[in-house]
């Protein structure tokens, strides 16, 4: 099945390739369309999942729901995430690039993204790329999900 406008949808995608095989993705959307994408992903999950796995899946993303991830004027960078035979080879850094272009197509001035403060690779990677920690944020879902405390919101401001 191929869906369009969804959190995980073709549309929002941007892979990075070396000889072929996938070395890293990046999902990233202004978030004006951050609720349409969940609900559309929401409303997809029967068809893709059986209603007990969609359930459960529902179920356990509740704590999360009132979890800000993004601010209104932002681009999104939903997800990020590179093949480990690929990480600290500038691959990540090499999809920040694009996700900085397609929000200054969109307008936008900032770029923002959530990580747990846990994944020290990851977060070193987005200071450097300029990001600053917005705010530090508690859920239920972090700790039971992730068996993180907590999440950092990072944001990128430029001109």
């Amino acid at each position: 099945l191929i869906r369009k406008d969804n959190r995980f949808s073709h549309e929002f995608s941007t892979l990075a390739e070396i000889h072929h095989p996938t070395a890293a993705l990046l999902l990233a959307f202004p978030a004006r369309l951050q609720m349409q994408a969940q609900l559309k992903m929401a409303g997809a999950l029967p068809a893709i999942l059986s209603w007990r796995a969609a359930l459960r899946l529902l179920l356990r993303a509740l704590p999360a729901a009132g979890a800000r991830e993004v601010a209104s004027g932002e681009f999104y960078i939903a997800h990020l995430a590179t093949h480990e035979d690929f990480r600290r080879k500038g691959v990540a850094r090499f999809l920040l690039e694009p996700a900085e272009g397609l929000a200054r197509s969109a307008g936008l001035t900032k770029l923002s993204l959530i990580v747990v403060p846990e994944n020290l690779p990851a977060v070193s990677l987005y200071r450097g790329w300029g990001f600053s920690i917005a705010e530090v944020v508690h859920t239920r879902w972090f700790e039971r999900g992730l068996r993180a405390s907590s999440h950092y919101r990072m944001v990128k401001q430029f001109i």
